[in-house]
């Protein structure tokens, strides 16, 4: 009896314990329907509210009330704001992948307050203002399928763009004819042409800031007129400025700019420019500096090495240039030296574009260029001693370029040696031209020159008509020491003249090689320490030169050293003295014996 009570009671309390666990399993069930439903809700709410995927460009334009920026807010929950200082328009957390040819945001006609913000834009266009004033545009992410333009903006003023992220964009941000726009704090990489360009002759008083610019064919390209530039930081390109004077020379753009970490160096109405005014240069930008020197510098990957404008009699040389679209670009430029510099490994080496009259090219190499050595449309400028090898192009006249003196210039190596599309250009000097390594012609009378001309490729027929059959030997003049002259402790002063293709290096020995003494001077001092140890006699002065082809030149002249008697000298009559006082002494001898003996 109690063994069925027992059961009975355990039999309801497991029923009650199934039932309970069905109910609260069904309850538990039924509310996280109710959580995930609710969460739902507030989820769609939240797209709803704030964040839209828009598969249709937006075009705003405020002359047309059909498409205004009060139809449009009206019309669209992803348009709010009024258009006041306080309550801009606002078009937020709107994300676009769209092959549409139309830009995926487009503005026009606007002068009301308004924000762009926080937009992910995949079109061929991102955002583009047009007569449009008075915007934001913030925090996107802006690329383009076609290589277009991330954020355009035309003859508008006023706006700003900050902290915005593209990429893969042809050019990053744009602005045609546009003034007091501020660009902020944007990082823009891998585009094809510019990072930020202003163009138009309206375009002024812009304001560029601590934007990060990487991979471009120029990072910042400026027209237009005093525009300000501070705390940008590129990367693999550099700041490129257009052509016109009052432009050029209007600009504000400090040291705190930098291509890959070095300073960029910008100047205008400048005089007597030297080293210390460009001290680890990453890039160097001179409009309208005159009587300065550019020397010792080694400028790689800024895109545009040197930008010079309107200068004259400038000096530069020792430069290594290497791995640049331009090395050196120059425009309306006179009596200028361009000298003892290396151009390796770009595409174009030096490009003197128009207006550019009486300057000399003289030992330099350009080698491995992938278009051309030098680029030059200008005319009356001197080409002489300078290496062109292994380029696509050597040296290439167009355009105008007329009255150009070329010769004494090796070329090797190159797909083209030459190019000339006009006349009046002359590649020799009547006396001696090039050596071109192609060149195959004879010299019967072995004088080292080509019986026949050279034909330069082109349009004109040009023709170098005194080639050299030899690669040109390097060369020293010696001035002084004169031959045979003496010194004595003080070592001897020098003076050479050298002549040889491209860069080179001189050194000099007075002991037959045993120590040699580099010198980059043409005058100076022969080493001291090495005359001190020379002995008396005839000593051998001999200079070498070894030029860019690897050829070696050398001269020598010889000098008596004659070092003065250091003895120290005696007393005058000491000799006498000292004969007289022997026989003073040997005369009392005799005396005292005499004495003596008597």
């Amino acid at each position: 009896m109690k063994k069925t009570k027992l059961l009975y009671v355990v039999s309801f309390l497991t029923l009650v314990i199934l039932v309970s666990s069905t109910i609260f399993t069904i309850w538990l069930f039924e509310d996280q329907v109710l959580y995930k439903d609710e969460l739902g809700r507030k989820e769609q709410n939240l797209m709803t509210a704030g964040s839209w995927n828009l598969t249709d460009p937006i075009l705003i334009d405020d002359s047309d009330p059909s498409k205004n920026w009060s139809k449009t807010a009206n019309d669209n929950d992803w348009c709010s704001g009024s258009g006041t200082w306080n309550d801009p328009y606002a078009l937020k957390n709107i994300w676009m992948n769209i092959s549409s040819f139309d830009p995926a945001i487009e503005i026009r006609n606007s002068n009301v307050y308004f924000q762009i913000e926080n937009c992910s834009l995949f079109s061929r266009i991102g955002i583009a203002l047009s007569n449009t004033n008075n915007s934001i545009i913030n925090g996107n992410n802006i690329s383009s399928w076609d290589w277009e333009v991330a954020i355009f903006l035309s003859h508008s003023n006023n706006n700003s763009i900050n902290n915005n992220f593209i990429w893969d964009s042809s050019t990053g941000i744009k602005i045609l004819n546009g003034s007091r726009n501020r660009i902020t704090s944007n990082l823009v990489k891998d585009g094809f042409e510019h990072g930020i360009i202003i163009e138009g002759s309206d375009s002024h008083d812009c304001f560029i800031f601590n934007n990060t610019l990487i991979n471009f064919l120029a990072g910042i390209y400026l027209y237009g007129r005093s525009h300000t530039l501070s705390l940008n930081s590129i990367t693999g390109n550099g700041i490129t400025l257009g052509p016109e004077f009052e432009e050029m020379i209007s600009y504000d753009i400090d040291t705190s700019n930098t291509v890959n970490n070095k300073p960029i160096y910008y100047y205008a109405n400048e005089t007597y420019l030297n080293s210390e005014d460009f001290v680890n240069a990453g890039q160097i930008l001179l409009a309208n500096c005159n009587n300065s020197k550019i020397d010792n510098l080694k400028i790689s990957g800024s895109g545009l090495g040197l930008l010079l404008g309107y200068c004259f009699n400038l000096q530069i040389h020792n430069l290594t240039l290497t791995n640049l679209t331009y090395g050196i670009g120059l425009f309306e430029c006179y009596n200028n030296t361009f000298s003892k510099s290396s151009f390796l490994n770009n595409m174009m080496g030096i490009w003197a574009l128009w207006g550019c009259e009486n300057n000399n090219f003289t030992n330099n190499e350009f080698i491995n260029n992938s278009h051309v050595g030098i680029k030059s449309a200008c005319n009356d400028d001197l080409f002489l001693n300078n290496l062109f090898q292994d380029n696509e192009y050597g040296l290439y006249f167009y355009l105008l370029a007329e009255r150009n003196l070329v010769y004494r210039n090796v070329f090797i190596n190159n797909t083209f040696h030459a190019y000339d599309e006009e006349t009046l250009n002359f590649w020799d000097n009547g006396m001696i031209g090039n050596y071109w390594d192609d060149y195959n012609g004879t010299d019967l009378n072995f004088d080292g020159i080509g019986d026949t001309p050279y034909n330069i490729s082109g349009t004109t027929g040009n023709q170098d008509n005194f080639p050299l059959v030899n690669l040109p030997c390097p060369k020293i003049s010696i001035m002084s020491p004169s031959e045979n002259t003496t010194f004595g402790t003080m070592s001897p002063e020098f003076e050479i003249s050298i002549q040889g293709i491209g860069i080179y290096t001189i050194w000099y020995t007075i002991d037959n090689g045993i120590h040699n003494y580099t010198i980059i001077e043409l005058g100076g001092t022969i080493n001291l320490t090495a005359w001190d140890n020379a002995l008396d006699g005839f000593i051998t002065i001999q200079f070498y030169i070894k030029d860019s082809t690897g050829s070696i030149g050398t001269s020598l002249v010889i000098v008596v050293k004659k070092s003065p008697d250091t003895t120290t000298p005696g007393i005058p009559g000491y000799n006498l003295f000292t004969l007289c006082g022997v026989c003073g002494i040997i005369s009392l001898i005799v005396l005292r014996r005499r004495k003596f003996n008597v």
